[in-house]
């Protein structure tokens, strides 16, 4: 799978559709020339020449001027190349390998930029190696991510809406101001990671593991948390804590109590 270069496509695009522009002006232009010959015998006054330049340059620049700006004849060749990465980068999560990271290097992609903001909406990456994949601003909704480990990934601002990440490898992971509602995090191992902003609200759970990990402005809000392991949370206060008990959810001093399935 050949690597797309979007500023490569982007500039011949614009090249071919400039010299486009220019046959059409300039076959417009000479049709114009061509009716004034007509209509002055071949024999124009100095005059009408004179106004028919000045006339011809600003039609090419208002023409220019128009195709630049009417959003309607950007080429649409740069959508298809947008949705051709789109589509590629959701294969590379639904291929059937268990080293994700390996065949994305074969594909000539960087899990570090490439994969930035790409459309992953319901791709399947069971038990894929994903460490350090960047994939900040990423749409993986309805994504299956169960057993992938995801550790040291980068997933701030992610939508993983009712994503499946249970028992997933997140260890040191960025998750900050991702949006995880309804989400399945059963027996996942967030411990250290940064869920700062995130919002967790309906997520499961549930005996997964967060010891020391950046809940600043996480939204816990009707989150399943029966015998989820906290401790050394930044953003917990005591009161949060106590409703957490309350829910089921282990902390250190009940540790001797949880059971690591």
């Amino acid at each position: 799978m050949a690597r797309i270069n979007h500023k490569e496509i982007s500039l011949y695009e614009e090249a071919k559709a400039g010299f486009s522009s220019l046959i059409k002006q300039t076959v417009q232009v000479g049709a114009g020339f061509l009716l004034m010959l007509l209509v002055t015998g071949g024999k124009p006054p100095a005059f009408t020449v004179a106004l028919s330049v000045v006339g011809g340059i600003a039609f090419v620049a208002w023409s220019e001027q128009k195709r630049l700006t009417n959003p309607k004849t950007v080429p649409s060749d740069n959508n298809s190349a947008s949705d051709q990465f789109a589509t590629e980068s959701k294969q590379l999560l639904e291929a059937d390998t268990e080293n994700l990271a390996e065949l994305v290097k074969i594909a000539g992609f960087n899990p570090a930029e490439d994969l930035v903001g790409a459309n992953c909406f319901g791709a399947k990456a069971v038990g894929c190696n994903m460490r350090r994949f960047n994939l900040s601003d990423a749409d993986l909704s309805h994504a299956d991510l169960s057993r992938a480990d995801l550790s040291f990934a980068n997933l701030s601002n992610a939508k993983l809406i009712q994503a499946k990440l249970s028992r997933a490898e997140l260890n040191y992971c960025n998750l900050s101001n991702a949006l995880l509602m309804d989400a399945d995090l059963s027996h996942a191992d967030f411990r250290n990671a940064n869920l700062s902003g995130a919002d967790l609200i309906n997520a499961d759970l549930s005996n997964a593991y967060l010891e020391g990990a950046d809940l600043s402005g996480a939204n816990l809000a009707s989150a399943k948390v029966e015998k989820a392991v906290f401790g050394k949370n930044a953003g917990i206060s005591e009161a949060d804590k106590s409703d957490l008990e309350k829910r089921g959810a282990i902390f250190p001093q009940d540790i001797s109590n949880a059971v690591k399935v």
